[in-house]
């Protein structure tokens, strides 16, 4: 939790300072872990594993990844 300083640091991954995840090993493992916080903004999508949402062209508020 935020209280504990997330652990002392030890669920912040690497190079992603705003993503606080349980098991910062899956961030960037290859495997899209599709479910927040992992895919998140702040965590960079999973560390780029899964798909980067996108807005659907003509229906405005609409995101798919």
């Amino acid at each position: 939790t935020e209280e504990c300083n997330w652990d002392g640091g030890d669920c912040i991954p690497e190079g992603y300072p705003d993503c606080n995840v349980p098991y910062p090993e899956n961030i960037n493992d290859g495997i899209c872990s599709d479910w927040s916080p992992y895919d998140t903004q702040e965590c960079a999508f999973d560390g780029g594993d899964c798909p980067i949402p996108q807005e659907v062209e003509g229906l405005p508020g609409c995101v798919v990844s």
